[in-house]
């Protein structure tokens, strides 16, 4: 396998049919008042499963006509949103009073809030109540702050990790200002936390009304407190903290229009991942941007088929 391919947009999106495969869709119960909505089409005998770990913004329906590629191909495909994304926040059970917990987390200094750990458990409670077990794993965007714990903590079952467009660092610490202020945040104690916590609300809030996402089933303010605690658990991510770990095959789908901070931090990730035996293969999309939704699933068929 190469350790570097550049790929043509225009080259792909051909192969994307029309149609939509009838996926499986199905409500995971986690616990009371907490159910997760997933996505799913099982693979044919002797197929893999691709799970996608979504990104932070995103519906997961903007990946069907994509996916398809691949479940025509006979790979298994099962899409998850967290419980903090509009498809699972549409079917919670008593929502208002979940989320009321959740919202009054957030208020002072001392919040506790949904870490990574509960979303990656949210994960695996889906791929072992759909009986998967072993599986190749796509970390999209935001999701690499889950797939990198997931790939440590379930190495032996996950058969290829890729990250793709992966958030590499908490976003306020890309640039220079950005890790000067999370400095200052750390070097204050509690006060950071509380400081820390509205500029990121403040982030949050612009990233969904500016994007104008726009969810019949879901309330705006809840929609906005869950992607404001899926942030604030990637506190203090850095996937370069992983570079030296035991993960299974890895490898990295880039645009190469992505922003240009965080495309160097990523591409800073993949250069301190040499002397992992781990690292595999690097495919930058020339043209493609951030999330890739036209490219990635069929390279990661290709991936799979290899």
């Amino acid at each position: 396998m190469k350790q570097f391919g550049i790929i043509l947009l225009s080259s792909l999106l051909f192969l994307v049919g029309s149609s939509s495969m009838a996926y499986e869709e199905g409500v995971h119960k986690i616990a009371k008042d907490h159910k997760v909505y997933y996505k799913y089409e099982k693979a044919e005998k002797g197929k893999p499963t691709i799970v996608l770990l979504n990104g932070l913004i995103y519906a997961i329906k903007n990946w069907d006509e994509y996916f398809d590629i691949l479940a025509k191909q006979g790979f298994g495909v099962l899409q998850i949103a967290y419980s903090t994304q509009p498809e699972s926040l549409a079917t919670l059970e008593g929502v208002e009073p979940y989320y009321q917990k959740i919202i009054a987390t957030t208020q002072g200094p001392k919040q506790i809030g949904i870490t990574t750990q509960d979303l990656v458990d949210e994960v695996m409670s889906v791929i072992d109540d759909l009986d998967i077990d072993k599986f190749h794993l796509l970390s999209l965007s935001y999701s690499s702050v889950v797939g990198s714990e997931l790939a440590v903590q379930q190495r032996d079952r996950i058969i290829t990790n890729i990250f793709a467009s992966p958030a590499v660092l908490a976003s306020h610490r890309y640039n220079a200002w950005g890790k000067a202020r999370h400095a200052w945040y750390e070097s204050v104690g509690p006060a950071g936390d509380y400081y820390y916590d509205l500029e990121l609300q403040s982030s949050m809030y612009t990233l969904v009304a500016a994007g104008g996402y726009h969810f019949d089933d879901v309330d705006f303010d809840t929609f906005f407190y869950g992607v404001f605690q899926m942030g604030r658990s990637a506190k203090y991510f850095d996937l370069k903290d992983y570079t030296d770990k035991d993960l299974p095959p890895t490898h990295l789908f880039l645009a190469s229009r992505e922003d240009g901070s965080l495309l160097e931090d990523q591409l800073r990730f993949w250069e301190l991942m040499k002397d992992n035996p781990a690292r595999g293969s690097f495919t930058m999309f020339e043209g493609g941007e951030h999330a890739l939704p036209g490219v990635v699933p069929k390279a990661a068929a290709e991936m799979t088929a290899k």
